[in-house]
């Protein structure tokens, strides 16, 4: 292994050990090297969303009187998540977790006072990466088959019932997303419309 790729999986050691000793930023920053250098992990990548999801989810812009937890990764910002979803995405892994946090992404952009906090890169990059997991995933005849050769405590109408909210949550956070850029499409450059585009083409 090169040096970088031992040092990830020293960290990567280390965080599977404490996540919840790390803040936002930190999270979201782990989630982002590790699908940026392709060593894309799902036990990994599930607890860093889950110990990302137990994070206060209040959302903030740069001032003097917030500056401190700014700094000290107390509050969620939107690079955060837009960077997290982006990175899931990248990495290419599925579990619970990553499904879930579609949920929570949509959750967020339907609070009008924490969506205007999004740039229109920061939308995009969220649009294609719920396009993208979604894209990754198997059908339910596929997924059917999956079940039938592995032992799962889940049941196929459970199963069939998440599958549907993904997608519900799925096409939730393309509705926030284009009604920004519907109602500032000149905010957004041509690749953001294009990658927000493909994502809609997704469901």
């Amino acid at each position: 292994l090169s040096l970088a790729a031992q040092l990830l999986d020293t960290i990567a050691l280390s965080v599977l050990d404490s996540p919840e000793d790390l803040n936002n930023q930190e999270l979201a920053n782990i989630l982002w090297a590790f699908a940026t250098a392709g060593r894309g992990d799902r036990v990994l990548s599930e607890r860093l969303v889950q110990s990302l999801m137990l994070k206060p989810v209040a959302m903030t812009q740069h001032s003097p009187n917030n500056h401190n937890n700014a700094r000290n990764g107390n509050l969620f910002k939107p690079q955060e998540l837009s960077n997290s979803i982006w990175a899931l995405a990248t990495m290419g892994t599925r579990g619970p977790q990553q499904q879930i946090s579609i949920s929570f992404t949509a959750d967020i952009l339907k609070d009008p006072s924490k969506i205007q906090l999004f740039k229109p890169q920061e939308l995009s990059n969220t649009a294609w990466g719920v396009g993208t997991l979604l894209s990754k995933r198997p059908d339910l005849t596929q997924q059917a088959e999956i079940n039938h050769n592995q032992t799962s405590t889940t049941s196929p109408d459970a199963k069939a019932q998440l599958y549907h909210d993904e997608t519900t949550a799925a096409t939730s956070v393309l509705r926030s997303v284009l009604q920004v850029l519907k109602n500032s499409p000149d905010t957004f450059k041509p690749q953001e419309i294009a990658n927000t585009l493909w994502a809609c083409a997704t469901l």
